[in-house]
């Protein structure tokens, strides 16, 4: 391949990924909105687990309650379906104990309720919401802007604490998602209560979680967000493209070590609330995880050594403990009284994952590099395809980052205009390194 084939190459398979996308069937949501949240409240009293929700009328629409006029509720004749969607919300998102048994459901009451009620504020608020008198018969609410409020009633496991999942509404797949507050009863006989927000992809929560759980389930989701964080893998495989052979293995442990080490510190620091709080960091560190790609995929083309490559693994791995820390997130809510725990398990998962893909690529590239000539080709090619991504990825990345700035009052330059000089001056600035270096070392020889 020849080296203006290169560029061509990255472009082609880009060009290929964005059809695909495109190609996808696209879901029109018409007025679905993108999330619709279900208040719970969860507490246990007089040895029973006692559930109280608000859901919304919309989600009510296949079970086709009887209507009225241009479409609403026929109060005298709709309470054989709020039963059945009180007993379906006990079947889509169900209990469970520490067994894994599913506790059974019993309804204790249900009641519509007025688009513009806003009395489900709290346990006791929203208990005597359900347990209000129902709305009169003539009563106008039309089939989807209402909600339904519902009590159910389940026994409290003997030992160990309960778990939840939502399944609520599969017509609407992964919208739907459960706020739930589990309350407890302290030492000094206050309630306390943690929020959950549990949806589709999060499974199985505990609601009270052991060590043991919390560790489990943190590891997990360690090892799924780099597996699937793409933009990661990708400045992985930037990092060690240039050292993708064996006899490289211990310049190659050194670089990697520096990017565990930096993300590490940012990631425990920032999910402990050491983190700028300001709207434009988020998008900010996404840049910067985006910028690290590019930089990196182009030094590979110019110069890498293992010096230089350690300190830049190091100093963009500071950005990416910060994504790392983002999708972390409110799932800290799941760990319980388990935060250290599940801190130090989200990162063991993290490494675990680094390390699978370091030990699956390095066999490969080893492969592929079977002379200079090659190793340097297989680099290319890859850092090409990266730097190409990186690119797509950073453009809007900075737009949002811009936006963000510019809600802040502040103003911020285009940073588009920026990206071209700073590309042209690192670039010529690696360039000079390079050639002072190589020019060093011939009079060295001599």
């Amino acid at each position: 391949m020849t080296p203006a084939a290169v560029p061509r190459f990255g472009r082609r398979i880009a060009a290929f990924l964005a059809a695909a996308v495109l190609a996808a069937p696209v879901v029109q949501a018409h007025d679905i909105p993108d999330e619709v949240l279900i208040p719970v409240f969860l507490r246990e009293t007089d040895g029973e687990l006692h559930l109280l929700a608000r859901m919304p009328l919309l989600l009510l629409a296949a079970l086709n309650a009887p209507k009225w006029g241009a479409g609403y509720l026929d109060l005298e004749r709709v309470d054989p379906t709020l039963r059945r969607a009180a007993e379906a919300f006990g079947a889509e998102a169900p209990l469970f104990d520490d067994d894994g048994a599913l506790l059974p459901p019993r309804v204790e009451g249900y009641r519509i309720a007025l688009p513009w009620d806003r009395s489900f504020t709290s346990w006791e608020a929203a208990r005597q919401a359900v347990a209000a008198e129902p709305l009169p018969p003539d009563t106008q609410v039309f089939w989807n802007q209402g909600f339904l409020d519902l009590h159910l009633v389940y026994p409290a496991p003997e030992t160990g604490g309960v778990s939840m999942e939502c399944g609520v509404a599969p017509g609407f797949g992964d919208r739907v998602a459960l706020d739930v507050i589990h309350e407890t009863r302290g030492e000094d006989g206050e309630w306390d209560g943690d929020l959950f927000h549990i949806s589709v992809r999060e499974g199985r929560v505990a609601l009270d979680p052991s060590a043991l759980q919390a560790f489990r389930a943190f590891a997990r989701s360690g090892v799924e967000h780099i597996l699937t964080g793409w933009d990661h893998l990708l400045f992985l495989l930037c990092l060690i493209a240039p050292f993708g052979s064996l006899p490289h293995l211990k310049r190659l442990l050194v670089i990697v070590t520096g990017f565990t080490v930096a993300h590490s510190v940012t990631l425990v620091s920032a999910a402990l609330g050491h983190a700028p709080e300001a709207a434009w960091f988020p998008p900010l560190v996404e840049s910067v995880v985006a910028l690290s790609i590019l930089y990196t995929a182009a030094e590979n083309l110019i110069s890498a050594s293992v010096g230089r490559r350690t300190v830049l693994a190091f100093g963009f791995g500071l950005a990416h403990g910060f994504g790392f820390a983002f999708a972390l997130g409110e799932s800290l809510a799941f760990a319980g009284d388990h935060i250290p725990l599940a801190l130090f398990s989200f990162n063991l998962g993290v490494e675990l994952g680094q390390a699978a893909v370091v030990v699956a690529i390095l066999p490969l590239l080893h492969l592929l590099s079977g002379s200079d000539r090659a190793r340097m080709a297989v680099n290319a090619v890859l850092s090409v395809f990266a730097g190409h991504a990186a690119w797509h990825l950073l453009e809007p990345r900075l737009a949002e980052l811009s936006r963000a700035w510019v809600l802040s009052g502040e103003a911020m330059p285009s940073w588009s205009w920026l990206l071209w000089p700073l590309g042209v001056a690192g670039a010529a600035g690696w360039v000079v390194v390079t050639l002072r270096s190589r020019r060093s070392g011939t009079r060295s020889r001599c």
